[in-house]
């Protein structure tokens, strides 16, 4: 079969990366255009937080040394604001301890990941955390030229 649905579903969501580090920025960035997501950078954590409620992404990376607002807060304000309150996030932090890593999931960040990190790991990461979130029962799609088969209700 030729390229499945999920690639171009993959191609449409957006992930919100909330990074001040230049280099961190464009690493995930890089990695994540590669594996076929839509991406879009900022890079302090006011920015960020008004890219989420404007574009409404996928998921969001977010660090959690940023200027302006620090990654805990934007984490706040995600869960408290009713339109962003079921948006992934995956925290990236230099902060790696164990204690660190749970204030972040405490938050309620669905992953975290201590840097250094592997660009590898975050876009599989950010591939499961996205197919977590998927409702139970979702239609897989495949496509292969003029036939479309959508296995969760047996259509062709």
């Amino acid at each position: 079969m030729g390229s499945g649905y999920s690639h171009l579903t993959m191609a449409m969501e957006i992930i919100q990366i909330i990074e001040d580090e230049p280099e961190h920025a464009k690493l995930l960035d890089m990695a994540l255009r590669k594996a076929r997501y839509r991406t879009n950078v900022a890079h302090d954590g006011r920015l960020g937080l008004d890219d989420v409620k404007r574009l409404r992404p996928a998921l969001v990376l977010l660090d959690v040394m940023l200027p302006e607002m620090d990654g805990h807060e934007v984490c706040r304000r995600l869960r408290a604001d009713s339109q962003t309150r079921n948006t992934p996030v995956i925290m990236i932090s230099a902060l790696g301890t164990e204690e660190h890593r749970i204030a972040g999931l405490a938050l309620g960040v669905d992953d975290y990941i201590a840097k250094p990190f592997s660009p590898a790991e975050v876009v599989a990461r950010v591939g499961a955390v996205l197919r977590r979130g998927r409702p139970a029962g979702n239609t897989q799609e495949y496509m292969d030229g003029k036939l479309v088969l959508e296995d969760s209700r047996f259509i062709v």
